[in-house]
């Protein structure tokens, strides 16, 4: 199969082996946090002074870059 189709058929039975999110013993986010961050309005950077992150990670949660398992 391609690599998109071992991909899909690895998460849909669960086999997923690299940590995720909350998961992750280093993240610093929980899904709530990444949920309030895309609807937020303020900037960039007040919301990463907020969160501990740095500016471009909020700017990749906005873009559904990083964390895009959070709906």
């Amino acid at each position: 199969g391609t690599h998109r189709s071992n991909a899909h058929d690895r998460d849909a039975k669960g086999r997923q082996t690299t940590k995720r999110g909350t998961a992750h013993k280093l993240a610093k986010l929980t899904d709530d946090d990444v949920r309030a961050i895309r609807i937020s309005t303020a900037s960039s950077r007040a919301t990463a002074r907020q969160y501990g992150v740095a500016q471009s990670l909020i700017l990749r949660i906005r873009r559904r870059e990083s964390w895009a398992h959070v709906e």
